[in-house]
């Protein structure tokens, strides 16, 4: 697996003592949990990662406070990291990347630059940037002209891609058009409560939901996509307390890849949380909720096999372990791997 971390001291990404190697290649040992150290690829502020085996393709943001680039490297069978394409984005602080390699574009989210940027790839590597996107100050003719916008993530469905705007509580939906000058065109927006800051998401391709993080409401968001009519429609808004330890600040959502269970991180509660999908539209129930053994979960990630699901913890620079049972449940292995400042994981 590949590990990114705050590098370099940014403040503007609530990482002021950032003190980290860059990536970080690591392996699980699925007998017991245990993590080892392989090798580091110094990198500033590989916030998010992404990675392709099969296009052998590794990607990160590198979300410094001004300027910032898209990066791509050429990986080796074994995860090393080899030569490298850098594009500058053009726009502050990338803190997000998905790439659509079926489109041939990457879109970053800049939560301190305000926009997103869409950029072309060349066989899978960072080309050059085709589009700088403004969010809506009317998301769904709602007026959110006073919140600052605050670019988080986005994902692909389809020949549609869905945004979140953080600092707007809006979800924002693009028609892809690789053929046009500018590829993503607005179709449709959702605007959420205000004060909800939805963060990440998850999508749910059987239901045709996405599930959201709510960072600024301790929540989930459940939302369907309708492809056909190119519209998002609001389900559910859950509540995400935690272990009720403090006011949860949720950063990463994801999907168990065979049950029907959600799971999202907590920081300040610093815990993990299940939730039960109750029904086909998509309505959640609360299940359970774990320490994580550290502090800030930025970041998590289950394994492809789902037997063991690792959490990136910032603040206590150390990537945790815990093992999953045949219900989902989480339980501590005891064993963590020493890194600084880690923000991201990905198994290679």
């Amino acid at each position: 697996m590949h590990i990114g971390s705050y590098s370099l001291p940014s403040p503007w990404a609530a990482a002021p003592d950032g003190h980290g190697a860059g990536i970080v290649l690591a392996e699980l040992d699925r007998a017991d949990g245990s993590l080892t150290l392989l090798d580091a690829r110094h990198d500033d502020d590989p916030a998010y990662i992404l990675s392709d085996r099969n296009a052998g393709i590794l990607w990160t943001t590198s979300e410094v406070e001004h300027g910032g680039e898209l990066v791509g490297y050429r990986v080796a069978s074994d995860g090393v990291l080899g030569e490298a394409s850098r594009v500058e984005t053009g726009v502050d602080a990338p803190c997000h990347v998905h790439v659509d390699l079926s489109h041939g574009i990457a879109i970053t989210a800049h939560y301190q630059g305000r926009r997103f940027c869409v950029i072309s790839l060349a066989d899978g590597m960072p080309e050059h940037v085709l589009q700088v996107i403004d969010p809506p100050q009317w998301p769904a003719g709602v007026d959110r002209r006073a919140a600052r916008p605050r670019p988080h993530s986005s994902l692909s469905v389809g020949d549609l891609v869905v945004a979140a705007d953080c600092g707007r509580d809006a979800l924002l939906l693009y028609a892809i058009d690789r053929a046009a000058e500018t590829p993503l065109r607005l179709v449709d927006s959702l605007a959420l409560p205000e004060g909800t800051g939805p963060r990440h998401l998850a999508f749910d391709g059987e239901r045709k939901l996405i599930f959201v993080s709510n960072q600024n409401r301790a929540g989930i968001s459940v939302v369907f996509i309708d492809e056909a009519a190119r519209r998002l429609e609001l389900r559910q808004i859950i509540a995400s307390p935690g272990l009720g330890r403090g006011d949860s600040l949720p950063s990463e959502i994801a999907l168990h890849p065979e049950l029907d269970l959600v799971y999202i991180a907590n920081r300040r509660d610093e815990s993990i949380s299940s939730f039960e999908i109750v029904s086909d539209a998509g309505e959640l129930a609360p299940r359970a909720s774990v320490d994580v053994h550290g502090a800030w979960p930025r970041h998590f990630r289950i394994t492809p096999e789902a037997d063991f699901l690792l959490v990136a913890n910032q603040n206590s620079d150390q990537v945790v372990s815990f093992s999953i049972d045949g219900d989902g449940g989480l339980e501590w292995t005891g064993r963590s791997l020493d890194v600084a400042t880690p923000t991201m994981i990905r198994y290679w």
